[in-house]
């Protein structure tokens, strides 16, 4: 996370050339019985002067990736949040403007009954709840000055598969479901 603002009565200032900012998160989820997983990129400014005599970029990326697998019962949890917010009284110049925001989420999960002839023991379930946000935005007073392009975008791809294969079953049920959450914000 980057947090740009006035901690102490006087806003902080950046000055130069081009200015890049960039918040990443990453995270890994993979094999075990059931995975929780969590990724923030967040870059904040509020109450701050940012002045660039060529162009500025601020970006924030988080992904998480992985999955399951040779498990009668597979589960996960995860949750995304990419965000660039300039908010409060800030200031912003600069020959060229770019805020963005991007997440995203690749998750595979594949189960499988042990081929039991139980039916309470022969079942594969495949669960996977993915929370995904990105999220950029300007509000409140912030004031951007700039005689090229501004561009505030946000982007937000999720990939999911969940298998519960039930070809190896004596007995029993198998069940897939994915539970997505989705929200994509780019706003002034």
């Amino acid at each position: 996370s980057i947090t740009i603002a006035d901690q102490t009565g006087v806003a902080p200032m950046i000055s130069g050339g081009n200015i890049t900012l960039s918040a990443t998160a990453d995270t890994d989820f993979s094999n075990g019985m059931a995975s929780a997983s969590a990724a923030r990129a967040i870059i904040s400014i509020t109450s701050a002067v940012i002045q660039a005599s060529g162009q500025l970029t601020a970006r924030a990326t988080a992904s998480a990736h992985g999955g399951l697998s040779a498990l009668r019962v597979g589960e996960i949890s995860t949750q995304v949040l990419s965000s660039v917010d300039v908010a409060g009284a800030a200031k912003l110049s600069a020959t060229g403007i770019s805020l963005g925001a991007r997440s995203s989420v690749v998750s595979a999960i594949a189960s499988a009954p042990t081929g039991s002839s139980s039916g309470d023991a022969d079942a594969a379930v495949a669960m996977a709840d993915i929370a995904s946000q990105a999220i950029a935005r300007i509000a409140g007073d912030a004031q951007i000055t700039t005689p090229g392009a501004l561009i505030v975008s946000a982007e937000n791809s999720v990939i999911s598969t969940t298998e519960a294969r039930p070809q190896t079953a004596g007995s029993g049920a198998s069940m897939s479901v994915n539970k997505l959450a989705l929200r994509t914000i780019a706003e002034i």
